[in-house]
């Protein structure tokens, strides 16, 4: 292994290629034997809002669709974060066929405080918004993303996603134990948007707030098709 290129565990002596489990029997001499790294592929771009100003401490992500246990599921293959100026960059990334997301959520309320209403000039009250999951090319839906293909050390820089303000939905609720039907004060949340397959696809990027009472209300979920998951 070595920065900048794929770790392999394949080795070559001459044009053969060597298995990767062998036996080296008592007094045997191997040697000749040749690794052939391949450069990683790189993803890198800035993410803007509508406005053009940089979405700072974006989430970026990059799935491969893959089959497990008969099931057709989306997996993250690179994850981080934009900088300061929108920027990220993913690497180490192996030849294939990927899709990209971004997503962007505001930070917690401090528990207790009381969020302005957002009005319109004319002083009335205007629905939710937020940022929402987008793939590229600057699409909410998986079904709608394009697909990225890279090979040995393809840097894609050309990846442009804008994520854009849509109209979001509340989701309230409890979670309660089965056994004593009690309130669970601190349970785990997870949504999670379903792909056109029913297979359960990417996270969405929304704020959870809980109460003491084990209520909870994920914000910032655009409209669409979610899996809710809790656990305990």
């Amino acid at each position: 292994s070595r920065d900048g290129f794929l770790p392999s565990s394949t080795d070559w002596m001459q044009s053969y290629r060597f298995p990767p489990v062998f036996t080296l029997r008592h007094g045997a001499d191997l040697n000749a034997l040749e690794f052939r790294l391949f450069p990683w592929g790189v993803v890198s771009r800035p993410v803007p809002f509508e406005d053009a100003s940089p979405a700072v401490n974006a989430e970026v992500a990059l799935y491969r669709d893959v089959w497990r246990r008969g099931s057709h599921i989306y997996e993250i293959a690179a994850r981080g974060r934009t900088d300061d100026r929108g920027n990220y960059r993913l690497y180490n990334i192996s030849p294939g066929t990927y899709f990209l997301s971004a997503g962007w959520s505001r930070p917690a309320s401090v528990p207790g405080a009381i969020e302005q209403a957002r009005r319109d000039q004319q002083g009335k009250v205007v629905p939710d918004q937020a940022y929402a999951v987008t793939f590229y090319p600057s699409v909410q839906k998986l079904l709608d993303a394009a697909p990225i293909r890279l090979g040995y050390g393809d840097e894609a820089t050309a990846i442009d996603v804008v994520l854009n303000q849509t109209p979001t939905v509340r989701i309230l609720g409890h979670v309660t134990s089965a056994l004593t039907g009690q309130w669970i004060t601190n349970p785990g949340i997870t949504l999670r948007r379903v792909g056109a397959d029913d297979a359960l696809s990417v996270g969405a990027a929304v704020a959870l707030s809980l109460d003491h009472r084990g209520g909870f209300e994920p914000s910032g979920v655009a409209p669409g098709a979610y899996d809710l998951v809790a656990e305990a």
